[in-house]
């Protein structure tokens, strides 16, 4: 599994240091990708490295942690561990769907804990993408989704009701949050959903043909991935 990308954003010096020493020591599988001493420095870091988990302090000169949504704005959230000396602060942690909120000093189990937490759901396969929209964060079903198409900085996301939404996010970042069980990326620039794929077209280049009537290119170095694939699906069935 690759390692757990983590975030601490924390105002004193020795409890950033203290913290990052705690989880390389006792936690496997854990890469510290930033800390930040300030929260807008921290919403940057978020922005630039795409964290699974951002380890949070509440009470900050000037600011408070329970702020990280609002100014992450349609960004993708991480999940948050708020870390505080402060119990009062639980019921709004948890109201902002924190993952874990660990009182200081940070007890050691605790924080494998919570660590555990965060691979649970990095394994967990979310039935829905969650997508940004001009009214914040816009969900789709999975098994809504006929396939996907890269352009650029940009994708495209062609549903089975025949509608496309056109996302400013990269295909391999929505890739990422994708089934992958249920999606594969059969070129470059397409995902496609294996439960929408109607039939293999062979010319010259080899298609696949969707239940939409569209046609998805096939890589060439893709194309076994693909018949291994459809051979699984077929023998479950």
């Amino acid at each position: 599994m690759k390692p757990l990308k983590v975030g601490i954003i924390e105002d004193e010096f020795l409890a950033r240091e203290t913290l990052q020493a705690f989880l390389l020591r006792h936690c496997e599988n854990v890469e510290v990708v930033f800390m930040a001493a300030e929260l807008e420095s921290g919403v940057a870091a978020i922005k630039e490295h795409e964290p699974d988990a951002v380890f949070l302090d509440i009470e900050m000169p000037g600011q408070s942690g329970m702020e990280i949504r609002e100014l992450l704005g349609n960004t993708p959230a991480p999940h948050i561990i708020f870390t505080t000396a402060y119990a009062n602060y639980a019921v709004d942690a948890f109201g902002l769907e924190a993952l874990d909120y660990l009182l200081k000093p940070i007890d050691i189990v605790k924080l494998r804990r919570a660590v555990s937490r965060i691979e649970e759901q990095k394994t967990k396969t979310p039935e829905k993408l969650s997508i940004p929209s001009s009214n914040g964060q816009q969900l789709i079903e999975q098994s809504d989704i006929e396939f996907l198409e890269a352009d650029g900085s940009y994708t495209t996301i062609h549903l089975c009701a025949g509608n496309k939404i056109l996302v400013s996010r990269k295909l391999k970042d929505i890739e990422d949050q994708l089934s992958a069980q249920n999606f594969l990326r059969v070129h470059r620039s397409y995902l496609v959903n294996l439960d929408q794929i109607q039939s293999i077209v062979r010319a010259t280049n080899t298609s696949l043909r969707m239940k939409s009537g569209a046609d998805v290119p096939v890589a060439r170095n893709q194309k076994d991935a693909v018949k291994t694939a459809l051979e699984s699906r077929t023998n479950k069935v």
